[in-house]
């Protein structure tokens, strides 16, 4: 069935909103893989691949510690949106 005018633009206007919102997940996201990318490249050499291993996942599981938590104060910054216009109003 066909929306009317003012509940297709709330709709669209919505979307756009959210949209804006994800966006700002995928930016934290690309932000923690180019640390850990950027921290990989320098990491000291190791004497085994064990080693190097262990000391690769600590760096990671680190830096994407921070950036989770980075995403939580996003959302709650946010209101998971609503404050960006994410909202959907009847």
């Amino acid at each position: 069935f066909p929306l009317s005018f003012p509940l297709a633009e709330k709709t669209r206007l919505y979307l756009v909103a959210l949209r804006r919102h994800e966006e700002g997940h995928v930016l934290c996201g690309r932000a923690a893989s180019e640390e850990i990318e950027h921290s990989f490249s320098l990491m000291p050499a190791a004497p085994t691949c064990q080693q190097l291993l262990v000391v690769a996942n600590q760096m990671g599981e680190r830096i994407l510690s921070i950036y989770q938590q980075k995403e939580k104060d996003y959302d709650i910054q946010t209101k998971h949106g609503i404050t960006q216009g994410a909202l959907l109003t009847p």
